[in-house]
């Protein structure tokens, strides 16, 4: 991309404007000097640039011509890196395909922009990790890292730090998740920075809550619950509630989790339908543990209507979580069919923990109708999204559950190939 030159921005804003050089003579300034400035030949201090485009900035007013948002007081006196920068910011507002993002970041490396291709790097990673694409995501938050660390560069790194610790999260590589939060964590003592403290406390919960250890999860929501701004944000402090509902459910304390989700939804005027659904989807679990199986279908279902309208990426959990109920009463034909249907929309979101749990759903399902057809393509397809999302803990859960099944077939001609896959997967650990 062309720059242009202080001289071809006087020049062209003179011609837009149709004025002469006589017209923009200052003081100190005579209109040959304006011409020079125009042919490249001499350059205006930064003073003086300001000073005249504040009086270009005026001929436009009184003569009712819109100024492009570029044209502030400083344009004249930017260097042509200086513009490419500016250029680069208010693109990047703008964009929202690939192709753009990629423009951008070409003229960033142009320019040698390396805080603006930060900037790019990080904005394309929260796209895609808003359209659930963690592992691209990841990939650009990586390197807009590597542009923060060779240039020595704190700022946007607390928050892309924590990104990459989600999409570890999402890919259910928590050990990698810990260490991302950790490190942001630390970021954020070391520069006395807690803008996003409460959230990366949040996620450090999510992740131990979700290893199921419950100890460790409970540490970190005592932190954010001590935390005097924790009740300003009000969405993470209900969500590290909710959090707290489920270590409560992993040590069977079914009524106090119960006691959590109905406080929060009764006592806390929760006006966001997206927490809302999430608080009705965990009560129906935790009534479905407590045995209260009506109940927990009622609040499934209300958590069915929200999420349909507000959190379609989620309903898949809700539509999963529902079928326990339906499996444990042995309503198998109906529990398959809806978690086949939660399974569709896993793989719309690319939801990999909600699409695990389905299929280990209906694992369990066809060992008891002894469907080992069925079972078997269960175990293909949790290798199938174990590959592509490099999870080996559940490539070898797949290929043991395999073994047994073959085992128990008497087909042991097969039972090698699966074993050598196994090990295989045993080194990459």
């Amino acid at each position: 991309m062309d720059i242009p030159s202080q001289g071809q921005k006087l020049k062209s804003l003179r011609t837009k404007l149709k004025l002469t050089q006589k017209d923009l003579v200052i003081e100190g300034v005579t209109r040959e000097f304006i011409s020079m400035v125009e042919k490249g030949k001499r350059k205006f201090s930064k003073a003086t640039a300001i000073c005249f485009m504040e009086n270009i900035i005026e001929y436009a007013k009184v003569k009712s011509i819109d100024m492009d948002l570029t044209f502030d007081k400083e344009y004249l006196s930017r260097t042509v890196r200086e513009d490419a920068e500016v250029y680069c910011k208010l693109s990047l507002e703008k964009c929202s395909t690939k192709e753009e993002y990629l423009e951008v970041l070409n003229i960033c490396k142009e320019y040698e922009l390396s805080n603006v291709m930060i900037m790019v790097y990080k904005e394309i990673g929260d796209k895609l990790l808003n359209e659930a694409k963690a592992v691209e995501a990841f990939i650009n938050y990586d390197k807009a890292i590597e542009i923060i660390d060779q240039n020595n560069i704190t700022e946007h790194k607390i928050r892309t730090l924590n990104n990459m610790g989600i999409c570890k999260l999402r890919l259910l590589q928590y050990n990698e998740a810990i260490y991302y939060f950790n490190k942001s964590i630390e970021l954020s003592h070391s520069t006395n920075d807690y803008k996003i403290y409460n959230k990366v406390l949040y996620n450090m919960c999510l992740v131990y809550s979700n290893m199921k250890n419950v100890y460790k999860a409970l540490q970190y929501i005592k932190e954010a619950k001590e935390r005097k701004d924790i009740k300003d944000e009000k969405n993470i402090f209900i969500k590290i509630r909710i959090i707290e509902a489920l270590c409560y459910e992993e040590i069977d304390d079914y009524n106090k989790a119960i006691e959590i989700y109905k406080d929060l939804k009764d006592n806390l005027n929760i006006e966001d339908n997206i927490i809302l659904g999430n608080i009705y989807n965990n009560l129906g679990i935790a009534l479905f543990k407590n045995k209260d199986y009506e109940s927990s279908k009622t609040y499934f279902n209300k958590s069915e209507e929200l999420r349909i309208i507000y959190d379609r990426g989620c309903l898949s959990h809700t539509i999963i979580d529902k079928s326990m109920v339906y499996t444990y009463l042995k309503e198998y034909s109906e529990a398959i069919d809806i978690i086949n249907h939660g399974l569709s929309l896993c793989n719309e979101y690319n939801d990999y923990k909600y699409l695990n749990k389905g299929y280990k759903y209906l694992e369990y399902i066809y060992k008891e109708q002894k469907d080992y057809s069925k079972l078997k393509e269960t175990y293909n397809n949790i290798l199938y999204h174990a590959g592509i999302n490099n999870n080996t803990k559940e490539k070898i859960s797949a290929l043991s559950g395999i073994v047994k099944l073959e085992i128990s077939l008497k087909n042991y001609e097969v039972i090698g190939e699966y074993m050598n896959m196994i090990n295989e997967s045993i080194d990459l650990i």
